[in-house]
């Protein structure tokens, strides 16, 4: 009976587009005037129990809001975009999407039979209610194939979107900072073609052991997937192997950490 009662009390955030609001911190009746409580509704339509603790400057900017300002990027890049995914755990959200034209691709090996890949540009929207981050804009890259996702915000870039006035935000400056991601995305052609004409050997699966956050448990499962790809017997398989992992079974945000790991270490020249 305990447990059941105890699971019935377990707050549900599935929404991101939920209520949100900021209240005074108390202590003994009285605010204190350097912090503030965000509160987000749950599912069952309660105020989430444990609110997040800011600093009083904190600015939130809620999801709703992060939406629109997402869609009018979007609808004025000069591409067109589908959903990939979104995370939302109560206090942080991601919102991933890609175009629906590759912008380059990875050219089929010339020793094999082995298909192109077709790179799709990504866009992730990123914002957070517990002051981990601000609303930003994250580039990524998208093999389409699988639908393995390439991070990497230090070579892709990634750039907050500057806030202008109340509710008003930088468009303009948002599409420069997308056509340059655009390009640096382009730009690592060369390299995942180098990466497909570059026998594997057994050092560069220890590297990505020892360089990358796979964990642990996760290396069966990446030998296993490095079996099926059709450029197993070169360094391009082992660097979609990983990112099968890092995209498809680890969860969450972490999935972006451990992606762009991967991606720092073989993407390097």
């Amino acid at each position: 009976m305990e447990s059941s009662i105890s699971q019935k009390s377990v707050q549900v955030f599935s929404d991101p587009f939920t209520a949100v609001d900021i209240q005074p911190v108390q202590v003994a009746g009285e605010n204190i005037a350097t912090k503030l409580a965000v509160r987000v509704k749950a599912d069952d339509g309660t105020w989430s129990r444990t609110p997040t603790v800011v600093s009083s400057g904190y600015n939130l900017i809620q999801n709703t809001l992060v939406k629109d300002v997402g869609d009018d990027i979007m609808s004025r890049s000069g591409h067109q975009w589908a959903a990939l995914k979104q995370h939302w755990d109560g206090k942080r959200f991601i919102s991933m999407w890609i175009t629906n034209n590759p912008i380059a691709q990875v050219d089929g090996a010339q020793t094999h039979s082995a298909r192109s890949h077709p790179i799709h540009l990504g866009l992730m929207l990123r914002n957070a209610y517990d002051g981990s981050g601000v609303f930003g804009v994250e580039i990524f890259a998208c093999n389409v194939a699988c639908t393995n996702q390439y991070h990497d915000r230090n070579r892709f870039g990634y750039f907050a979107v500057r806030h202008i006035g109340q509710n008003t935000f930088d468009i303009d400056d948002a599409l420069a900072n997308l056509s340059t991601g655009a390009q640096n995305v382009i730009g690592i052609a060369p390299r995942l073609n180098q990466l497909r004409s570059t026998p594997l050997e057994v050092k560069h699966i220890m590297d990505a052991r020892k360089n990358t956050q796979i964990p642990s448990s996760k290396w069966a499962d990446v030998l296993d997937q490095l079996s099926k790809e059709e450029d197993g017997g070169v360094l391009y398989g082992l660097y979609q192997a990983l990112t099968f992992v890092a995209t498809h079974e680890v969860g969450g945000l972490n999935s972006i950490s451990v992606g762009e790991s991967v991606s720092k270490h073989l993407l390097a020249a």
